[in-house]
């Protein structure tokens, strides 16, 4: 999902608080977690005009919008993500961005926030399809996915191929085939291929890409949560258990 980015026009309290839960929010791991923490104490700690400077802070999330839900205009369905660790998420995108020229993109650009598509689809996004899926996912623990090389789809003209990641991980085709079983969905395409996309670009560029290969083939990262993107544009991460001792 594409996403831009807005400066901050609060005042200097609300700008604290949003640079806090940046932090807070972008973290995936109890490492992430407890380094963030430690940065919110040190921005909770700043003067006024330092807050006002400070933008984005390092290590967090970037402030975003979801573009349709902030033009006015709903998503027709909603969806459920893989979150990568962020450390890979900011690889992934650096790569991408120094690898891919602009005068190469599409017009849907660089993929803000790469992660992995579990299912996408949802007819539904109120609150009992929001409680169905968590009771779902209570006892799924964190696992693996190991990424590929690089490939592509058929875009949309002017929008570009999606250039993606391949992934591997059968936790991720189990959970695609139980959601789809248990949830009404529309399956634009019904063959499940999980991956991460990393920017929309030109056919030519995409098959020239694809022949390079990718930096990141046989990385293994854990996926420790998931994101709900709704139809209405609300988001919510849902937190994986924690693997029993």
């Amino acid at each position: 999902m594409n996403t831009v980015h807005a400066a901050s026009t609060e005042s200097p309290d609300a700008a604290r608080l949003e640079a806090c839960l940046a932090l807070l929010l972008g973290a995936d791991t109890p490492e992430e977690f407890a380094d963030a923490k430690a940065k919110a104490k040190r921005v909770m700690a700043m003067g006024d005009e330092e807050v006002a400077a400070l933008g984005t802070p390092e290590g967090a999330a970037p402030r975003t919008y979801d573009r349709k839900a902030d033009a006015g205009e709903p998503h027709r369905c909603g969806c459920l993500m893989a979150v990568l660790p962020a450390r890979l998420r900011d690889e992934v995108t650096s790569w991408a961005r120094d690898a891919i020229p602009d005068d190469a993109l599409g017009s849907e650009g660089y993929e803000d926030r790469p992660h992995i598509t579990i299912k996408y689809g949802f007819r539904d996004s109120g609150p009992e399809t929001v409680a169905k899926l968590k009771a779902m996912l209570a006892g799924v623990p964190p696992f693996e996915v190991r990424l590929g090389g690089l490939a592509s789809f058929d875009g949309k003209p002017g929008e570009g191929d999606p250039l993606y990641l391949e992934v591997g991980s059968d936790e991720l085709l189990r959970l695609n085939a139980a959601i789809s079983r248990a949830f009404p969905c529309e399956d634009a395409h019904p063959t499940y291929v999980p991956h991460v996309c990393v920017a929309y670009v030109d056919p030519d560029f995409a098959e020239d890409a694809v022949g390079r290969g990718s930096p990141f083939a046989g990385a293994v990262a854990v996926v420790g949560s998931v994101e709900w993107s709704g139809a209405d544009g609300l988001r919510e991460v849902i937190r994986l258990a924690s693997p029993r001792s």
